[in-house]
Order: structure tokens, then sequence, then C-alpha cells
């Protein structure tokens, strides 16, 4: 007989993996809400925004800021400055993490993170 994963183990699995989660996108994986809720609880993942989640002693440098942010914008692309430090052509630095989003889109909230937002439609966003 085959033996399941304890659902807990296989959170903190995933969230190893991924590096930075959201809770939405756990139930691809067949994990329960309350099963985020104890894990947290229990000091295995680290919350670091509402209903992202990452494991613990993630160093947050240029990369997981980048990624923290296309989490945090699903819709957003990732723009100028930013691309060119995630690709290593432009030394990183501790500026703004910039964002293209659509013209009609709502300004996401993000709080504890400098994000600047530009907005571009059609053939210029893709």
């Amino acid at each position: 007989m085959k033996k399941r994963p304890l659902p807990v183990s296989k959170l903190v699995s995933v969230i190893e993996e991924l590096s930075i989660v959201r809770a939405r996108d756990l139930a691809k994986y067949r994990i329960h809400p309350e099963v985020i809720k104890r894990a947290f609880a229990r000091a295995l993942i680290v919350k670091i925004g509402r209903g992202i989640y990452t494991r613990k002693g993630l160093a947050m440098n240029m990369e997981r800021q980048i990624l923290l942010a296309v989490k945090r914008v699903p819709h957003g692309i990732v723009y100028l400055e930013s691309t060119l430090m995630f690709h290593r052509l432009l030394p990183t630095g501790a500026g703004p993490i910039w964002l293209a989003i659509h013209p009609k889109a709502r300004k996401p909230v993000v709080n504890g993170q400098l994000i600047r937002f530009v907005r571009f439609g059609g053939d210029p966003l893709t």
C-alpha cells in the first residue's frame, strides 16, 4: 500500500520548491486552507503578505523581491530596470520594482513593498 504524505509536509515541500506561494494557488496541489493555518501556527512557514507565504529563512534578494511583486500583482509584467536586474544586466540596487499593467486595470494596493506601475495596452503590454 502506497503511503500518502502528511498534508503539512506536502505544503512545506511545495513551498520549498516554489519559494513564494499564494494561498489560493495551493488548491491545485489539493492543500486545504486549514493546513496552511496549522503550518503557520507551528512556525513551519512565514506569512509575508495577505495570503502570501514563504519558507523560513528566505533571503529577500532582488530576484525574490521581483517574484513577490509578481505574486502580489498576477497580471503585472516585470518592466524596465527590474527586468535588467533580474537577468543581471544591471547591478542590483534597492530601487523599486517596475510592473506594467493594463490601462484600465485597477492599481493594486501593495503594502510594504516599493512597486512602481506603468500602464500599457495592446501589443506594448504583451
